[in-house]
This record gives structure tokens, sequence and C-alpha cells, in this order.
């Protein structure tokens, strides 16, 4: 197939062209104006026009600068060190990037609610700086959203905010703080709960 791109007054050609750090940087913030035109062995002709929403994420990039890793495929959506955890993911829970051994580890507690059930906690770590909706969290460049479920028929089981965190958590690395989320699971259910977090961006 023959492919060309534009994205803003630049042209690339094949189905995946590698946006360096150079040429983003030069795209500034903002919504960026890209068309994609190929055609295929059988002479059809398809064209797309629409644009792209850049941002800089000033933050993630300081922690990969921290980190060492500044090369142009040290992005977001990439594992840097390979240890199957995105670069964005171990920004997000501030984990080494780079270091294959740490990565981000996630340990809930369970203790009684006082009425038969369990409460389910679940301490994680988080960017400093954020506001609370509920129980998500968000930071300029961070979405934490947790989401429960009691038997997997569907991941929109309530949940709250504990007002006090677990004892015993250590001190986070500068930047980030302590968070949790609390599930309760009632007594006329099987003593079980599943968490789990989602991350994105705003």
């Amino acid at each position: 197939n023959d492919e060309k791109w534009t994205i803003g007054q630049t042209e690339f050609t094949g189905p995946n062209p590698l946006l360096n750090t150079s040429f983003l940087d030069s795209l500034g913030s903002g919504l960026v104006q890209y068309s994609h035109r190929a055609r295929f062995q059988d002479g059809s002709l398809h064209a797309h026009l629409g644009f792209l929403k850049v941002r800089d994420l000033s933050g993630y990039r300081s922690f990969m600068s921290g980190n060492q890793l500044t090369g142009d495929t040290d992005t977001p959506e990439a594992d840097s060190d390979g240890d199957g955890v995105s670069n964005f993911d171990e920004f997000a829970f501030g984990t080494h990037p780079g270091e294959p051994g740490k990565r981000p580890a996630f340990k809930a507690e369970a203790a009684s609610n006082g009425a038969g059930g369990r409460h389910l906690v679940l301490p994680y770590l988080r960017r400093t700086g954020g506001t609370m909706n509920g129980t998500t969290y968000q930071t300029p460049e961070i979405i934490y959203q947790p989401q429960a479920t009691l038997d997997f028929s569907s991941w929109d089981t309530p949940m709250e905010v504990p007002l006090t965190l677990p004892p015993g958590l250590p001190t986070p690395p500068s930047g980030y703080e302590w968070g949790a989320i609390r599930l309760n699971v009632p007594s006329n259910l099987p003593q079980r709960g599943f968490v789990r977090l989602i991350t994105e961006t705003p």
C-alpha cells in the first residue's frame, strides 16, 4: 500500500510514522490538523481528514528525565524496561521506568465492617496536587479511576474513600502521596471482592 500522512505542515510516508520528540515539540499544544491518504493494491483510494489534540505532559517529561530516559522511544505508552508496565503507569504510581525489578505493586487489606461483612481497602501511590471527585482522583496529567466488582458481572460496584489510610505504609517518593479506596462486601454474599485501578490522561 502507498500511504501518506500530513500532520500540521509536515509530510510522512508509511502506515506508522515515527513522531520524534523534536517534531512533537514543534506542534505546540492544542488541535493540529492531519490528513491520511492511502492507495491500496486494488487501486482504491482512501482519504481521511481530522484533528489531533496535542498537549505537553511536562510532569511526565520531568519524571522520565529524572530517570535518564529521554529518547524518542521513551513515550508514555512504551515500556522502556520491558517489565510489562507502560512508562505512563510507572509515572502514575511512582516506580522506576528503567528498572524491570521496580514496578507498581498493590496489596489490598481486608477488615471487618462491623456488620458481619468485610471491607476491602486498597492503598495506592498517586501524584500530589490532585483533587477528588467521588472515588476518582485527578491531577493535571493523570486520572486515577478505581473500579470494583463482587462477581465480575460488571465493574460498577459502589466504593468509598476511607477516612484513614491503613497503618504502616512506607514513605512515598517525592511528588507522590498515598491514596486509598474501600469496597464493602456485604455479609449475605461470598466474602470476596475485586478492585482495579484505571489510569488515563484527562
